[in-house]
């Protein structure tokens, strides 16, 4: 499926060949939106105008202004993946390994922990039938949200008879 946003015709080609470079459509809605933020950054209008500018030094100053709001290291990576494709897309080669030394290292923002009892009590009481299964069976089986959504799929798909090893 190509995309074409309305009223830009064939004026911004950049921003064509950059959304039509994205195999699905979960990719295709996050890359849209981290490109953009970009964009407001730079205080431009078009995709295209991003082409004339000194992509590796507002790239630069994009991960600074990133790191300085307190994102993680995985977060920062997310939108510099897709402001890596536009580029590419796009014929701009960038030092990668010179803008990739601003990024830091590896730094977590929150501490993963499991709900404790009264927490899952509490959703319960709560929620509906259909919610309740949804919260004991993830509370039971230790899934997380992501997982949990893709069920359905991989059950579809005949996957139930996988056993998955640690």
């Amino acid at each position: 499926m190509y995309i074409q946003r309305e009223g830009q015709g064939q004026q911004d080609r950049a921003y064509y060949n950059f959304i039509n470079s994205c195999k699905s459509e979960e990719t295709r809605q996050k890359y849209e939106f981290n490109v953009t933020n970009f964009l407001k950054f730079c205080n431009l209008e078009k995709h295209s105008e991003l082409l004339k500018i000194n992509a590796e030094e507002k790239i630069i100053d994009y991960i600074v202004h990133l790191r300085n709001q307190k994102l993680s290291s995985h977060t920062i990576h997310s939108k510099l993946t897709a402001i890596y494709n536009f580029y590419t897309m796009n014929d701009m080669l960038l030092t990668k390994v010179k803008i990739n030394k601003y990024k830091g290292e590896f730094r977590k923002v929150r501490k993963d922990r499991a709900y404790i009892r009264e927490e899952i009590h509490k959703l319960v009481d709560i929620a509906g039938l259909r919610m309740k299964v949804c919260i004991l069976l993830m509370a039971s089986a230790g899934l997380l949200l992501g997982l949990f959504l893709q069920l359905k799929s991989i059950i579809s798909r005949g996957l139930t008879n996988t056993i998955y090893t640690r």
